[in-house]
């Protein structure tokens, strides 16, 4: 098995620390994405596997081969960056087995390689094209191949779909996925979207100054973020944040005067936290939040700014006390709601869901219904 193990990582430019004691294993033909804002540390990270920048401290290794000081062309590993990096006085066929010809590898075993990676990229008949003749999409593919045909142990992705409008983006995005299915090599995928990262990887690694905030996967971080950031990061639209001061009346645990519905696993863990009467931030994504209706004890309200129909959904967006609320409702119930989604009207809210909600400390952040 190759795993890649990533120990005690760190880097720094002059004074400027970009990656702190990083600790990470990648297993073999694992699909990872490390996925964090600009400045984050990611595409560093990224290079520090390939090989293209050193390190201040720590050790990779690769199937148990420690690969820390070895040269990019001795790691087994293949990079597709974010622009194409094709030679444009070059064919696609030429492109994509450059390296194996600088390798003075077997005529026979590159053409074998050239026509299986064409096959799978769908760009057989395209190999005497240039790129100049070429799409986006199609360049793209052409650089993945330049990868393939190395037949890596691991493959390296830099933002490679940045460069795509957004449909050829959902349409690569789907196909970058079923190359790994159909390969079953490691990957390990940089993104600033995390949209790419939700829908692609088997786990994130999300990032925030060079320090590993959550590893998990897309549905554990989604639904159980360890901190405030996580759970604002990841998450489209952007999770609600309502602060104010917990507390009990009776069963019902309560922010404020809004009701927090809670099973009774995640009421004893609260109660033996002891955080009652302190002030925290309550995290609610769009679609817990519902409709109350008129009077309904334990609501509040929001004053509505825009209501966005993107076909599925159709997002509220509106103002409580200084915070901005998101409330995902279905198409329908805009159209039956008619004037009362109007810019300006009060709309009375609620949660519905038993622990489809988060807690976090307001001084440290951290979660405190993190499980």
């Amino acid at each position: 098995m190759s795993d890649l193990i990533l120990s005690s990582i760190r880097k720094s430019y002059g004074a400027v620390s970009v990656i702190n004691g990083l600790d990470l294993t990648i297993a073999q033909g694992e699909f990872v994405a490390l996925v964090g804002p600009s400045g984050s540390g990611k595409s560093t990270l990224l290079r520090i596997i390939a090989g293209l920048e050193d390190i201040d401290e720590g050790t990779i290794t690769l199937g148990g081969r420690d690969v820390t000081h070895a040269d990019p062309s001795d790691r087994d590993m293949a990079m597709v960056f974010q622009s194409y990096a094709l030679y444009p006085h070059m064919s696609v066929a030429d492109n994509m087995t450059f390296a194996l010809r600088m390798r003075k590898a077997p005529a026979d075993e590159i053409q074998s390689r050239l026509k299986s990676a064409l096959e799978i990229l769908h760009l057989t008949g395209y190999e005497d094209r240039k790129p100049g003749q070429l799409s986006g999409g199609q360049r793209q593919r052409v650089a993945m191949g330049r990868a393939i045909v190395r037949e890596p142990s691991v493959f390296l992705f830099d933002e490679p779909l940045s460069n795509l409008d957004a449909k050829l983006r959902a349409k690569t995005r789907t196909e970058l996925r079923q190359l790994h299915e159909r390969l079953g090599a490691t990957s390990v995928f940089v993104t600033h979207d995390q949209i790419e990262a939700m829908t692609m990887a088997d786990r994130i690694v999300l990032l925030d100054d060079g320090i590993v905030q959550q590893v998990g996967t897309p549905h554990e971080i989604y639904n159980n973020p360890i901190n405030r950031f996580v759970a604002s990061f990841i998450g489209s639209p952007e999770i609600n944040m309502l602060k104010g001061t917990l507390g009990r009346d009776g069963n019902t645990l309560k922010l404020d005067n809004v009701s927090l519905p809670a099973s009774p696993a995640r009421l004893a863990a609260l109660e033996a936290a002891n955080v009652d009467g302190k002030t925290v931030e309550l995290g609610v994504r769009a679609e817990h939040l519902d409709i109350a209706k008129p009077g309904e004890a334990s609501s509040f309200s929001m004053t509505i700014a825009v209501v966005e129909f993107t076909g599925h959904d159709a997002f509220v967006s509106g103002e409580r006390a200084g915070n901005q609320i998101v409330l995902r409702i279905e198409p329908a119930m805009q159209e039956a709601l008619g004037s009362k989604l109007e810019a300006g009207k009060e709309l009375p809210l609620k949660l519905v869901t038993p622990d489809a909600w988060h807690l976090f400390d307001a001084d440290t952040g951290l979660c405190l219904t993190y499980t």
